[in-house]
């Protein structure tokens, strides 16, 4: 079981990003110092050798490695810091704080260098206030040089469900092909393969017509309840299932799932849901009381 909340729960976003800037600072200070020494360690071999044998060459490769090295280190911790601040989304449910957390570090980004992917997230945000609309209008313009930059996964991912949220059934079949091109140009067996198997298979289950579930479907849905590790995923497929079991399963089940997220955090499009699913159990029951 997950935390219940986030690290940043309790923290304002000027909070959350000063910590962050400041982490982030403390890393870039580091990467300095690594790449300082490993140029002095460099610097005091060229000038303690007579000549530029086999030994200096071999110290001055190693030298490159070490500083590529510490950047692909440094550019991992801050790739993993910044993906921690979706824990606002996730786990606090909260996406008007996790926009301004993004606002302002849009501010602080004063090269805009990373504009594209601090845009996906505002995006991400949209679609959970339940504006899949104003989500789409946001990250129309998104694009990356390389095709084979995994950003793209999370442009489409936001995309498929923005369009299946706004009725563009079409739209979103087209970002699901985009997003197999992806999955197949992993090698099979890999870990990115087998992420993006998983990922596939969700929108499969996600957007099959209930009424077309099978014991394959059913089963995927309960694996990922439990395996879920934040509450926001964990609702998101305990309103799939509730809402087969309303429609054409055991209502009484979805009755009591229904119940137990009630009061739960909630972002605003899951809200939405929930909403829609208490509708359609009010009219189920004026269905029966007709029969009576």
């Amino acid at each position: 079981m997950w935390e219940e909340y986030s690290k940043y729960y309790s923290k304002s976003p000027e909070e959350i990003v000063r910590a962050y800037m400041k982490n982030l600072d403390k890393r870039k200070a580091l990467l300095i110092l690594a790449n300082v020494a490993v140029i002095v360690v460099m610097i005091s071999a060229l000038l303690n050798s007579d000549e530029a044998g086999i030994s200096f060459y071999i110290m001055f490769i190693f030298c490159i490695l070490a500083v590529l090295g510490f950047s692909t280190v440094f550019r991992t911790k801050s790739d993993n810091e910044f993906a921690r601040l979706q824990d606002i989304l996730n786990k606090d449910c909260d996406p008007v704080k996790y926009q301004a957390v993004i606002e302002l570090l849009m501010k602080k980004d004063r090269y805009q260098r990373g504009k594209m992917k601090i845009t996906l997230e505002y995006a991400m945000a949209d679609y959970y206030r339940n504006k899949p609309a104003e989500a789409l209008k946001r990250i129309a313009g998104v694009a990356f040089k390389s095709p084979k930059n995994v950003s793209w996964v999370r442009k489409y991912n936001i995309e498929v469900l923005c369009r299946h949220a706004v009725g563009d059934f079409k739209g979103r079949d087209e970002c699901v092909e985009k997003l197999e091109h992806f999955r197949l140009s992993y090698k099979a067996g890999t870990m990115n393969r087998q992420i993006m198997d998983n990922f596939m298979m969700e929108l499969h289950v996600a957007f099959k017509p209930l009424d077309q579930w099978g014991t394959t479907e059913k089963a995927f849905v309960e694996q990922r309840i439990v395996l879920a590790d934040n509450r926001l995923t964990r609702m998101r497929w305990q309103l799939r299932q509730a809402e087969y079991e309303l429609l054409y399963g055991d209502r009484e089940k979805a009755e009591h799932m229904l119940h137990d997220l009630e009061g739960a955090p909630a972002v605003p499009s899951i809200q939405a849901w929930m909403g829609r699913l208490q509708k359609i159990k009010e009219r189920e029951r004026a269905d029966d009381r007709r029969v009576l």
